[in-house]
């Protein structure tokens, strides 16, 4: 796969001032770079973030005196749940366009 191979992506074929829609019928190029590029942010993420989780649980601010969560382990949660899924998608779509 050299730098100017490309994959192919379904979409819409956009006409003059439309706004492309997915279906499955219509084809887009993606070049083999971009989707390698997605892959790794992908995987980049995903192994990065359960690693900061461990971080975070650890803190002596995500539990109170009582052993409850606090706000900094709860807001650390879902950023980190949120960007655990988008790491997910980055990835399974990098994986989609390279195949």
């Amino acid at each position: 796969m050299g730098a100017g191979s490309t994959t192919r992506l379904r979409m819409s074929s956009p006409g003059r001032g439309h706004v492309p829609t997915a279906r499955h019928n219509d084809v887009m190029d993606l070049p083999v770079a971009w989707s390698l590029l997605l892959l790794l942010a992908g995987l980049w993420n995903i192994l990065i973030w359960p690693q900061f989780w461990r971080r975070v649980a650890k803190d002596d601010r995500a539990r109170t005196p009582d052993g409850g969560t606090t706000t900094f382990f709860r807001v650390h949660a879902v950023i980190i749940g949120v960007s655990f899924a988008f790491a997910l998608a980055v990835t399974v779509l990098g994986i989609l366009t390279v195949a």
